[in-house]
């Protein structure tokens, strides 16, 4: 198995009509292989790695789009209302990581 095996089907993480309007099941359906633990080291912007390796995976989808001429995505990453420095800290992580369109 290589990694370019490795699908949203594969690791479990394939959305379905269940998760429309029940946050709690997109967030089961979120969890890499089904666990919690894979999600928070590597799909997270404010971990112990600063987000690096979702910064790396997202900005290879940014790439791979734009060489795309007929496929568009809608990225979404939650803000959960915790901390009044939420969106400073994700903005601050967009910028560190380049994340951005020039």
């Amino acid at each position: 198995t290589t990694p370019y095996d490795l699908n949203l089907d594969s690791l479990g993480m394939h959305a379905d009509q269940s998760t429309f309007c029940r946050f709690d099941k997109f967030n089961l359906k979120y969890n890499p292989l089904g666990m919690g633990d894979l999600r928070n080291i590597f799909l997270k912007t404010d971990n112990v790695i600063k987000g690096r390796y979702f910064a790396m995976i997202t900005q290879e989808l940014f790439n791979d789009l734009e060489e795309s001429k007929y496929q568009n995505a809608e990225y979404r990453i939650s803000i959960y209302g915790r901390d009044a420095a939420e969106w400073d800290s994700l903005a601050g992580w967009v910028v560190d990581h380049k994340l951005y369109s020039p």
